[in-house]
């Protein structure tokens, strides 16, 4: 609270109708859309993160936590008719088509720390969860460069529609908490964009990463 202010100052005037806007169409948004849900997939851009040092990773798991905390999480006695709760919570590392798979044990560490205690308190209040990376749709396909045998690499079209490969570098040695550059910028490991392959079409299965076992986790139960 602000002292010294009046009633009708500019400030109270303007934090009377950020209340309204919560209760007016916040709450009912929440209510009417995000109360009946009974499935909850959380999906973090890990690797824009790595890639620029870290930043903004230690406020993660507090950042979730909040949300989680809105959330009606774990089993409950009545019918999901009656109370809706969030049984299932999936936390989902996506782009994992932009490294190669020798990197991915790493990145799913990376993962599990960065939501360790929004994951924790899911398990806590009764919610069967997960964690892993996955990509919905493959960009890339892994290719191992002839001057350095046994080195992976990803490849596919860049952004700019040219065929490109390129090695991410070191996953396991990129920083987590903003100790890079001060540039903000990381000379160990990087991503790049990659466009969906030309060769896909509407009638044919899209390459993915793990994209099954996500949906096995969270509908297999139901489509059982």
């Amino acid at each position: 609270v602000v002292r010294g202010l009046r009633g009708n100052s500019l400030y109270h005037v303007m934090a009377q109708r950020f209340d309204a806007y919560r209760r007016r169409v916040v709450r009912p948004f929440f209510d009417r859309i995000f109360g009946r849900l009974d499935r909850q997939v959380v999906l973090v851009d890990l690797l824009s993160h790595l890639a620029r040092d870290g930043f903004g990773m230690p406020m993660l798991d507090d950042e979730l936590g909040d949300l989680q905390q809105a959330m009606r999480l774990g089993r409950s006695w009545l019918p999901r008719q009656i109370r809706p709760t969030v049984e299932k919570v999936l936390y989902a590392r996506t782009k994992a088509d932009l490294v190669p798979d020798d990197q991915h044990d790493a990145l799913l560490q990376r993962m599990r720390a960065a939501v360790g205690q929004s994951h924790e308190t899911a398990r806590f209040r009764g919610a069967e969860t997960r964690v892993m990376t996955l990509a919905a749709l493959a960009a890339t396909r892994e290719v191992t460069a002839e001057d350095r045998p046994g080195r992976r690499y990803v490849a596919g079209r860049h952004s700019d529609g040219n065929a490109y490969m390129h090695d991410p570098g070191d996953l396991a040695n990129a920083p987590a908490t903003g100790a890079g550059s001060a540039q903000g910028s990381n000379d160990l490991f990087a991503v790049e964009r990659f466009l969906p392959p030309a060769d896909i079409g509407r009638h044919a299965p899209w390459p993915h990463k793990r994209l099954d076992r996500a949906i096995e986790f969270l509908l297999g139960d139901d489509l059982a």
